[in-house]
């Protein structure tokens, strides 16, 4: 129906962009974003930014609500020697 698409478009809640050659490429879902200050928080890319360290094993990145009441990026990792310190 004509209410499911407001200004021409579908709102799946997806997140993507359109390159040169007019296709579309979807990078993330708005869902398991959050806003931070007026930034919209990617925890999966900040996870392939910090998985990019030689040290990192694993990592988890989620919105953690501060005292302040503002959600925050919060990760956590894991190391590949556990006996490292970070």
């Amino acid at each position: 129906t004509k209410n499911g698409f407001p200004d021409g478009w579908v709102q799946t809640g997806d997140v993507g962009y359109f390159d040169e050659n007019g296709y579309v490429f979807v990078v993330d879902r708005i869902k398991e974003m959050f806003k931070y200050i007026t930034n919209q928080i990617s925890p999966s890319e900040l996870e392939g930014v910090i998985q990019r360290h030689p040290a990192v094993s694993n990592v988890c990145v989620v919105g953690f609500v501060d005292p302040g009441g503002d959600t925050v990026p919060r990760a956590f990792v894991t190391l590949k020697d556990p006996n490292a310190s970070a």
